[in-house]
C-alpha cells in the first residue's frame, strides 16, 4: 500500500511537472481606448451629449424670453390671467427638465449596454486567444502587482487590439456633400 501511495505521489508530481503553467497579460484600459468600435462610440456618445447640451440652452433662452415677456406684461394682466401664465411657465419648466433627464437616463442606460457588449467581445477573444496560444491564464495587467521580465513577452494587449478591429470592423458612415444641381444642357438653335 505503501508503495501504491509513493507511485500515485510520483505519477502527479510527474503531470504537474510536465505540465507547463503559462501566463498572459492585456492591458485593458488600452485595448478598449484603441478599439474602433469603442472610438466610434465614444465620439457618438458625446455627439449626443452635445446635443442635449445645445437643446438645453436653446429651452433656457426660450423660457428667458418667456419671462421676460410676461414681466413685462403682468402689470397688465389680471391677477387669475397672471397666477395662469405663472403656471403655465413653471409646467413648461417642469417637463423640459423632465424631458432632458430622460434623455440624460437614455443615454447613460445606453452606455451601459454599449459597455458590456464590448466587454463580452473583449472576453471572447482572451479566451480565444488563451486556448490557442496554450495560455493557463490571462490577467488584466491593472491587477497584476509583480511581473517577471521573462513573462513581459506574454503581453497580448496588441494581438487583442488587432484582432477585436479585424473582428469588429466598424462601418463608417461617409460624409455626404452637398451636390450642385446639374446646369441645364445649352440650347442649341
Amino acid at each position: 500500500m505503501r508503495y501504491l501511495f509513493l507511485f500515485v505521489v510520483l505519477i502527479n508530481a510527474n503531470i504537474f511537472a510536465a505540465t507547463e503553467l503559462k501566463f498572459g497579460f492585456v492591458n485593458l484600459e488600452a485595448v478598449f481606448s484603441a478599439l474602433h468600435e469603442a472610438q466610434k462610440y465614444v465620439k457618438d456618445m458625446e455627439a449626443q451629449e452635445n446635443l442635449i447640451v445645445a437643446d438645453e440652452q436653446k429651452a433656457r433662452i426660450d423660457i428667458e424670453t418667456k419671462m421676460a415677456n410676461f414681466k413685462n406684461a403682468a402689470a397688465k394682466l389680471s391677477d387669475t390671467a397672471r397666477a395662469a401664465k405663472e403656471a403655465e411657465i413653471t409646467a413648461e419648466i417642469g417637463a423640459l427638465q423632465q424631458k432632458f433627464s430622460e434623455r440624460r437616463a437614455k443615454i447613460t442606460n445606453d452606455r451601459a449596454a454599449r459597455v458590456s457588449e464590448i466587454e463580452n467581445k473583449i472576453l471572447l477573444l482572451i479566451e480565444s486567444i488563451g486556448r490557442k496560444g496554450g495560455y493557463s491564464k490571462i490577467e488584466n495587467k491593472a491587477t497584476i502587482l509583480y511581473l517577471a521580465d521573462e513573462l513581459k513577452k506574454n503581453d497580448l494587449t496588441q494581438e487583442l487590439i488587432t484582432q477585436y478591429n479585424k473582428a469588429y470592423p466598424v462601418k463608417s458612415t461617409p460624409a455626404t456633400k452637398p451636390t450642385a444641381p446639374a446646369k441645364p444642357a445649352p440650347k442649341k438653335n
